[in-house]
C-alpha cells in the first residue's frame, strides 16, 4: 500500500505539477491582451464620465488616482502623477 502511495506522489510531482504550471502560464499569457483592452476601456469610460460631470481630463485622472484603485495598473498612477 505504501509503495502505491509513493508512486502516486511521484507521478503527481513529475507530471501533474508541470502540466498545471504550463496551463496556468498559458492562461495568463493568453489573457494579457484582453486585460489590457479592458483597462483601456475603463480608462476611456472614466474620462467620458469626468467630461460629463464638467471636469477636465487632468482633474479626473488625479481624482481617480487618489482613490488608490489598482484595477487600472501602476502605469495609470504614474500618468496621473
Amino acid at each position: 500500500m505504501f509503495e502505491f502511495q509513493l508512486r502516486l506522489l511521484i507521478w503527481l510531482i513529475l507530471w501533474l505539477a508541470p502540466v498545471a504550471f504550463v496551463t496556468c502560464t498559458a492562461s495568463y499569457l493568453l489573457s494579457l491582451p484582453m486585460r489590457r483592452q479592458e483597462r483601456a476601456r475603463f480608462f476611456l469610460d472614466l474620462l467620458e464620465q469626468g467630461l460629463k460631470e464638467g471636469r477636465t481630463p487632468e482633474q479626473t485622472l488625479v481624482s481617480v488616482s487618489q482613490s488608490r484603485d489598482g484595477s487600472l495598473g501602476p502605469r495609470f498612477h504614474v500618468l496621473a502623477a
